[in-house]
Parts: structure tokens; sequence; C-alpha cells
């Protein structure tokens, strides 16, 4: 791979986003075929596919510098706050993953009444959103 160059317009900056997010779905899209799990590895992974092309340096890191979105209402939080809050959020999205996988349990050790269709419409549903 050669010499990273950061995109010279507004333009070619909204291409190479729109191709690391191509990128990303293709990735999540792994994911989910794989079963692999959603953590916080795989939120900076993202990100990482996302940012790579636009900026290498940001790309599937947390940031050590404070921030302003150009054109933007947006205040992104203190830089020295973001471990914190991505630590965070990921208890918080496993504990929600967890959460959707006893639905079904429940439901097949009786705590829940629901009829083969119900509670196949859950697995579905948990398995999507879950994985």
């Amino acid at each position: 791979m050669g010499k990273f160059v950061r995109p010279k317009t507004q333009e070619e900056l909204q291409e190479r986003e729109a191709v690391g997010v191509i990128r990303a779905s293709r990735f999540i899209r792994k994911i989910v075929k794989t079963k692999s799990g959603v953590d916080l590895n795989c939120v900076y992974e993202i990100h990482k596919q996302i940012f790579n092309d636009v900026r290498p340096d940001i790309a599937g890191v947390l940031r050590k510098t404070e921030i302003s979105i150009t054109h933007s209402k947006h205040h992104p939080m203190h830089y020295s706050k973001v471990p914190e809050a991505m630590e965070l959020m990921g208890k918080e999205l496993s504990e929600k993953l967890d959460s959707l996988k006893i639905i079904p349990k429940m439901a097949v050790s009786g705590f829940v009444k629901l009829n083969k269709a119900e509670l196949k419409m859950i697995q579905k549903v948990v398995k999507v959103v879950a994985w």
C-alpha cells in the first residue's frame, strides 16, 4: 500500500467515506454469517473500515485530541471522556445482547407462553439483532 494522500476536495472525501461504509457493511455481513458476535473490538473495526481511506490516523482508535465537526451542530464529548464512555457502551451492548438471548430460552422452559410461530419469530429477531 502506498503513501496516504488526504482527500483534496469535499467530493473526494465523501466518495472515500462512501467506499468505507460499503466496506464496513461487508464486514458486518461477515460478522452475521460467522456468528462471531459484536463487541467493542467490532465497533472499532467498523470505524476503521469507514475511515481508513479518509483519515487512517484516527481510523479504529480512540481519539486523543479535542475535535469539532465543520458545519455541524453536534459537539463531540471531550476526548478524555471517550474511553470511559466506550467502555460503558460496550458493557451496555453486551447486556442487551445477552438479554435478547434469554427470551427464547424462557419460552422453551415455560416462563413465557408462546405458540410455535411466535417462538420462531422471536428466535429470528434475536438472531438478527444479536449477530
